[in-house]
């Protein structure tokens, strides 16, 4: 059970997910039906900060408080002018996130957007911790509870903005009504000693400048100690006022009211552990988690051992008091239980695959029966059969109902007629009548009956039409009077009309109104004018020229009733093809996406089988792991009786022994695991050999580990043949240790704890300082061109407090000390 009650802060990405581990690691060792879960978890709070709202819910559980930093545009501009931290050439992440720029995570608080909202909202994560843990605070054997800072310092979010997060943190917990111990926690990229031979690591150079510009500015706030070769390397101490960090959001006139800088008079930090990181193998997940482990153990370790004299009855050689900083590592040995249930899992996920590829394909034949449905329905001509028997015959699908084109046919042909009239209302008001006499379409379309229907409506009536045009008197009227009056047409036209009329290939409209309607009026005309120039005597002649006039009217008057009437067809015509067209095109269109889709759920059709091909590899390769035994951080025994690790025997499991007594695992792995497991538990940190600083070196070994495997380090297995006995491991590992018991019948997790060590023996430390501050650069040690200035002096998030630092303060253009005093 947790002793301490504990607040764990996620900052960044890394932190938050190590923090994350943390919250994990606690709701997996209590199963929520032995009752403790709830008890357990109201002794923490969880806290994620970021500078991406979107990532920051992305990396954590529901259950955390989440602080999402708003990219501060507003005052930018300004400010990136005014801030001696701050540079010209940093930009701001449209997206969010400090991109790996310290100083620019730094500024996501200390600035006008955010400040306020941030100080409040930690000072509520800590006033509603309170609330939440009273009971477990009022506990009189308590003498505090534990809060937590854990980041990465390769990284931009969470290596910039711990120190200032740490220095508001003991502001607010110094005026809390609870005693807080502020411990802390950073995973460093992993140098490892280079030399000239040596190929420069193939992670990013900036993981590793960013890590020693914080990890000097981590050395100001625990007021470090550095050896006299190094004194180069610290920065402002304490003495006299204490230690201030600037906020320069304060600063100034109209700047925020009622806060100032952070005046720190002792280190904030009562513990602060390194978990060294390789970059190199970042990208394996595995790797990955095992480190977000080392945090995890470490916090819950912490939660049952730590008090005031932590480590108990260690305080540093020849100097007084505790130190404050440690290298962490955390090893351990599992039953793979949880491996047991992933394998079954797999089985699990092969049979939902399977649904889904059924799936899949059933709506892939869907979208082919939409696509043969348009294709058919675009395929049939207009007054053919629809769809004789025959075609069934050959063994083609039918999709287009016969009834459906019948319907449309015989409206188009019985129900409209616009020869007695015409007008776009008509046209829509017996589509409505033919639509209404049809039914809908089965829910397997993508598209609605009034889509197909309105296509074969429109197509049939401009069959129709177009028949009633070709028969028309209209036509053989216009034809009958060019080829009697063809030789006149010139005296009264010109010779584009002319052409126009003796063309045969011309619609009669056009020649109608193109040049046939005005050659009668002016034939008349003329006829009319001779009639009134003759004399009267001349009764033969006017009687011919009146015989003529008579001849022209009638047959004009006779064109012109048929033109109205044809005219009439030809506008019906002319709308009904406009609309078949745009029903074609609508059609055309559905198929397209349809296509799309068939497209889409064919890749996801092939890629489903590709998963299953997958997922049965996995289903193999799972229990090949369950089998086999690999030796890493976290030692997995095999499993050898699969038949008699059943599911339902798994989930009543009480202890590690549990599955001894069943022979699904072997004392033999069992111990050699624990042996290997204390063999390889070491201090991460320190690898410059020779060392740089003489140590004294101290290894506290703190066991996580269930009451009821308790045995198993304390002689159940000391006949193991070929092994020492594990209490001897144990206590040849460590010169002090203590078991904390937590309710994780499943796992043994050791940590140990390194004191003292020292920044000056590590390579991402001693050596890149070294490089620094000697004729070589930096840059050659880390594979990069960058000057020294660009690589690592103004990776600094907090320059100012290197007021004697002249390669810091030429890298920011400082000519004197810019900490400037808060306004009071």
């Amino acid at each position: 059970m947790v002793t301490n009650p504990s607040i764990v802060i996620g900052i960044g990405e890394a932190g938050c997910k190590m923090a994350a581990r943390t919250y994990r690691s606690i709701v997996d060792e209590v199963p929520a039906d032995r009752g403790d879960q709830e008890e357990v978890l109201d002794r923490f709070k969880f806290v994620g900060i970021d500078t991406k709202a979107d990532e920051v819910e992305e990396y954590t559980p529901d259950s955390f408080q989440t602080i999402a930093l708003e990219t501060p545009t507003k005052n930018w501009e300004n400010d990136v002018e005014e801030y001696p931290y701050l540079r010209d050439d940093m930009r701001l992440a449209d997206v969010g996130g400090a991109t790996r720029q310290r100083a620019v995570s730094r500024y996501y608080i200390d600035n006008l957007q955010n400040y306020t909202s941030f100080r409040q909202q930690l000072e509520r994560v800590v006033e509603e911790f309170e609330d939440d843990a009273g009971k477990a605070l009022d506990d009189p054997d308590l003498d505090g509870a534990n809060l937590w800072i854990i980041n990465s310092f390769g990284g931009g979010t969470g290596s910039g903005a711990f120190p200032l997060i740490a220095g508001e943190l003991d502001r607010i917990t110094a005026d809390a009504d609870e005693n807080y111990y502020l411990c802390g926690l950073g995973s460093l990229p992993r140098l490892d000693q280079i030399d000239e031979q040596s190929r420069p690591p193939t992670a990013n150079e900036n993981f590793y400048a960013n890590a020693y510009t914080a990890l000097r500015e981590l050395a100001v706030l625990l007021d470090y100690d550095f050896d006299g070769t190094f004194e180069d390397a610290a920065g402002a101490g304490y003495a006299n006022d204490g230690l201030r960090i600037p906020l320069y959001a304060t600063h100034g006139e109209n700047q925020l009211p009622g806060y100032d800088d952070i005046v720190l008079e002792s280190p904030p930090f009562d513990f602060y552990g390194l978990i060294g990181f390789n970059e190199e193998k970042g990208d394996n997940t595995d790797y990955r988690e095992n480190l977000n482990q080392v945090a995890a153990d470490t916090v819950r370790l912490l939660a049952e051992a730590f008090e005031e004299d932590f480590p108990n009855g260690y305080s540093r050689s020849g100097r007084n008091g505790k130190p404050k900083l440690y290298s962490v590592d955390s090893r351990g040995v599992e039953v793979p239980v949880t491996a047991v249930e992933n394998y079954v899992q797999a089985l699990e996920n092969i049979q939902d695959i399977d649904d889904r590829i059924e799936n899949a394909e059933d709506e892939l034949e869907r979208y082919q029966e939409n696509r043969d449905y348009i294709n058919q329905a675009l395929d049939l001509e207009s007054g053919s059969q629809a769809f004789e028997e025959g075609r069934a015959e050959d063994g083609e699908e039918l999709y287009v109902d016969k009834s459906l084109v019948e319907t449309a046919r015989e409206h188009a042909t019985n129900e409209f007629d616009p020869r007695d009239g015409y007008d776009d209302a008509l046209l829509d008001e017996k589509y409505e009548k033919a639509l209404s006499q049809v039914g809908s379409l089965s829910s397997r379309y993508e598209f609605s009956v009034d889509d197909v229907f309105s296509y074969f409506y429109y197509r049939e009536l401009v069959t129709r039409l177009q028949s009633l045009k070709q028969g028309h008197r209209f036509t053989r009227l216009v034809q009958d009077a060019v080829e009697d009056y063809a030789d006149k047409f010139s005296r009264y036209l010109d010779s584009d009309q002319t052409q126009l009329l003796t063309d045969s290939s011309a619609d009669p409209l056009a020649k109608w109104t193109g040049g046939l309607e005005e050659w009668f009026d002016e034939a008349i005309d003329d006829q009319e004018r001779k009639l009134e120039s003759t004399s009267r005597i001349k009764f033969r002649l006017r009687g011919e020229i009146e015989d003529r006039i008579d001849t022209l009217e009638q047959r004009q008057n006779e064109l012109t009733d048929e033109y109205a009437e044809f005219k009439h067809i030809e506008d019906a015509q002319s709308t009904a093809r406009g609309r078949r067209e745009d029903a074609r095109t609508g059609l055309a269109d559905i198929r397209d996406d349809i296509n799309d889709k068939i497209r889409q759920a064919e890749s996801d059709l092939e890629q489903l089988r590709e998963e299953r091909g997958r997922r049965e590899n996995v289903q193999r390769s799972r229990r090949e792991t369950l089998e086999s035994y690999k030796r890493e951080r976290y030692v997995s025994i095999p499993f050898q009786n699969f038949e008699n690790a059943s599911v339902e025997f798994l989930t009543d499991l009480e202890s590690i022994g549990d599955l001894l007594e069943r022979s699904i695992v072997s004392r033999q792995r069992v111990a050699r695991a624990l042996e290997f497991t204390l063999e390889h538990l070491e201090e991460p940190f320190q690898d410059l050999e020779p060392q740089n600083v003489p140590i004294n070196p101290y290894r506290y070994l703190g066991v996580l580990t269930n009451d009821s495997n308790v045995d198993l380090l304390q002689g159940e297995l000391d006949d193991v043949e070929g092994i020492d006995t594990v209490p001897t491991l144990m206590s040849t590992n460590s010169e002090e240790q203590e078991t904390a018991l937590v309710d994780d019948v499943f796992r043994i997790r050791f940590t140990g704890v390194h004191a003292d060590i020292a920044l000056e023996n590590s390579s991402e430390f001693g050596q890149i300082h070294e490089h620094f501050r000697a004729d070589e650069d930096v840059g050659e040690l880390l594979g990069s061109t960058a000057e020294d200035a660009e690589l690592v002096a103004r990776k600094f998030g907090y320059p100012e407090l290197f007021p004697d630092d002249d390669q810091i303060n030429d890298a920011w253009g400082f000519s004197s000390e810019v900490t400037e005093p808060a306004e009071d």
